[in-house]
Protein backbone atom coordinates (compact mmCIF):
# COMPACT_ATOMS: atom_id res chain seq x y z
CA UNK A 1 0.00 0.00 0.00
CA UNK A 2 2.84 2.40 0.67
CA UNK A 3 3.96 2.19 -2.92
CA UNK A 4 0.49 3.18 -4.16
CA UNK A 5 0.41 6.07 -1.69
CA UNK A 6 3.81 7.22 -2.89
CA UNK A 7 2.83 7.01 -6.56
CA UNK A 8 -0.50 8.77 -5.95
CA UNK A 9 1.25 11.54 -4.00
CA UNK A 10 3.92 11.93 -6.68
CA UNK A 11 1.37 12.13 -9.53
CA UNK A 12 -0.88 14.51 -7.60
CA UNK A 13 2.05 16.74 -6.72
CA UNK A 14 3.16 16.91 -10.36
CA UNK A 15 -0.35 17.76 -11.57
CA UNK A 16 -1.01 20.38 -8.91
CA UNK A 17 2.42 21.93 -9.43
CA UNK A 18 1.70 22.23 -13.17
CA UNK A 19 -1.72 23.78 -12.54
CA UNK A 20 -0.42 26.27 -9.96
CA UNK A 21 2.58 27.40 -12.06
CA UNK A 22 5.13 25.77 -9.74
CA UNK A 23 3.91 27.24 -6.44
CA UNK A 24 2.48 23.99 -5.07
CA UNK A 25 4.90 21.98 -2.93
CA UNK A 26 2.61 19.27 -1.54
CA UNK A 27 4.79 18.59 1.48
CA UNK A 28 2.94 20.16 4.42
CA UNK A 29 -0.43 19.59 6.05
CA UNK A 30 -3.48 19.45 3.84
CA UNK A 31 -1.35 19.82 0.70
CA UNK A 32 0.01 16.31 1.11
CA UNK A 33 -3.46 14.82 1.46
CA UNK A 34 -4.81 16.87 -1.42
CA UNK A 35 -1.97 15.69 -3.65
CA UNK A 36 -2.75 12.07 -2.72
CA UNK A 37 -6.45 12.54 -3.47
CA UNK A 38 -5.72 14.03 -6.90
CA UNK A 39 -3.18 11.30 -7.65
CA UNK A 40 -5.60 8.61 -6.51
CA UNK A 41 -8.30 9.95 -8.81
CA UNK A 42 -5.85 9.92 -11.71
CA UNK A 43 -4.79 6.35 -10.91
CA UNK A 44 -8.39 5.09 -10.63
CA UNK A 45 -9.85 6.89 -13.65
CA UNK A 46 -8.76 4.27 -16.25
CA UNK A 47 -10.34 1.51 -14.17
CA UNK A 48 -13.58 3.45 -13.79
CA UNK A 49 -13.64 4.17 -17.53
CA UNK A 50 -13.10 0.48 -18.33
CA UNK A 51 -15.91 -0.63 -16.02
CA UNK A 52 -18.28 2.00 -17.45
CA UNK A 53 -17.38 0.99 -20.99
CA UNK A 54 -18.04 -2.69 -20.21
CA UNK A 55 -21.36 -1.89 -18.55
CA UNK A 56 -22.56 0.34 -21.39
CA UNK A 57 -21.48 -1.92 -24.24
Amino acid sequence: MELLDFIAHWIGKKILRAVSAGRFTGELGYQSGFAEVIGGVVLLSPLVALVAWKILS
